[in-house]
């Protein structure tokens, strides 16, 4: 079960399924892996590199194989729900974008890009539509001298201001957040529109990333990210910039399981990563061996 715009990866699959689809006719397939993202389903023989949403995991297959979790909250939440079969092999592998071979001439290109865009140390806030407002995660609000302030209410409870000419705010998703970058953009500019002592609107500096080296790029040059995107967040610590998540709660597992790996290394997460895709490598051998047994 994959997205259907994960272009590097679906050629190599048969079937591709939305994550409200019911997994039907299992036995038309060898295998079946549920890899990766939010959305798991344990109806499948394998789960692959995933996180919980909540506790409550729906169906699980009786003769699940394996199941690999990307960040220790929803790996812990897994465990103590107590609803694996005893049978199931468990890890927890880091998210595997740490093992992602990255295009170097496509990061070169992202990099001169911003730089000549001057994105280069700046702040990157990364701002999703159905976070932003008067009590989320992100909004827009004005100080006492009417100048216009980017405010985060951070994972841990506090407040963070940022003046617009210190930031670049991001998205990962263009399908989500196109409307409201252009919404950002009319704020801004009627905000300036509307004062009195003629100031000049500072440059709000947008960027909406739809390849992984556009993404990569444009973090690994930031001096900070604060983030309500999980992948963002993993791309900070692949180049280890200082990264804080932004409050937002129908993401807060993953987000909150990605700050619990703020102790581990990138190399260390990237052993995680060999020793999960070793593990899938035994059970799909496993199950190929027994199939083979059965016919």
């Amino acid at each position: 079960m994959i997205h259907p715009r994960t272009a590097r990866a679906v050629s190599l699959v048969d079937t591709i399924l939305l994550p409200a689809d019911a997994l039907t006719n299992t036995s038309h397939y060898d295998v079946t892996i549920s890899s990766p993202g939010p959305h798991a389903s344990f109806a499948t023989d394998i789960v692959f590199g995933t996180s919980l949403i909540h506790l409550n995991i729906g169906h699980i297959n009786p003769d699940i194989k394996l199941a690999v979790l990307r960040e220790p909250l929803s790996y812990r939440m897994l465990l103590e729900s107590e609803k694996l079969p005893l049978s199931a092999r468990t890890f927890m592998s880091a998210d595997l974008s740490f093992s992602f071979p990255a295009s170097k001439a496509g990061m070169d290109y992202w990099r001169m890009y911003y730089s000549n865009r001057g994105f280069a140390d700046k702040i990157l806030v990364f701002s999703r539509a159905n976070n932003f407002g008067p009590g989320l995660g992100v909004d827009v609000v004005a100080d006492d001298s009417g100048e216009m302030r980017f405010q985060l209410k951070i994972a841990e409870g506090t407040i963070q201001t940022l003046r617009l000419d210190e930031i670049v705010v991001a998205s990962s998703s263009s399908i989500e957040d196109t409307h409201h970058f252009q919404n950002l953009k009319q704020l801004v500019a009627k905000n300036y529109i509307h004062r009195k002592d003629n100031v000049t609107s500072p440059v709000l500096l947008l960027a909406m990333c739809e390849q992984v080296e556009q993404l990569w790029a444009l973090v690994s040059m930031s001096r900070m990210v604060y983030t309500d995107r999980y992948h963002p967040g993993v791309a900070a610590r692949i180049f280890d910039v200082p990264m804080q998540t932004v409050a937002f709660s129908k993401q807060s597992v993953k987000l909150d399981g990605l700050m619990m790996l703020s102790n581990w290394s990138a190399v260390e997460m990237r052993d995680s990563n060999r020793e999960a895709f070793g593990l899938l490598e035994g059970v799909l051998r496993d199950i190929h061996t027994a199939k083979k047994g059965i016919t």
